[in-house]
């Protein structure tokens, strides 16, 4: 009996070796066949499946920094505090652009700082940037006081 017991576990162990194998060659083969013909793996860095399809756009959030740079250049004063509404940001088809709202506290240069509230004014800014190159097309300020 020792010895039956022996090869039933031998040939339990060789069933799960095999399974084991067999499980793991068909996982290769059919992810190898999917990643060869899969619509989302695509050549570009930026989206779009091939060259030939679609060409390469900046995402809405990918000009932020240069939006945020040219707030800070264009403002009459300084820049006391600037957050973005990343929930109005959007693509705009029409002209092909990428726009993203800030809100921001500015300090006027001949003020002199005491604090937020008494040194600051609040305004809006609306940021255009290209899709295609990121660059800041326009930049729309709007002064609340």
């Amino acid at each position: 009996m020792s010895s039956n017991k022996k090869s039933l576990t031998y040939l339990y162990i060789g069933i799960f070796i095999l399974v084991i194998v067999v499980s793991s060659l068909t996982t290769v083969y059919i992810s190898r066949g999917l990643s060869s013909s899969n619509s989302f793996s695509g050549n570009n860095e930026k989206g779009g499946t091939n060259s030939n399809t679609a060409p390469t756009r900046f995402g809405v959030f990918d000009g932020h920094e240069n939006c945020v740079k040219a707030i800070h250049e264009r403002v009459n004063g300084k820049v006391i505090g600037l957050v973005s509404d990343d929930r109005t940001a959007k693509y705009e088809i029409y002209n092909d652009t990428n726009q993203i709202t800030f809100q921001g506290e500015i300090q006027p240069p001949e003020t002199k700082f005491l604090s937020k509230q008494r040194s600051t004014y609040h305004a809006s800014f609306k940021c255009s940037t290209s899709s295609s190159d990121n660059s800041v097309i326009n930049l729309n300020i709007e002064q609340n006081k």
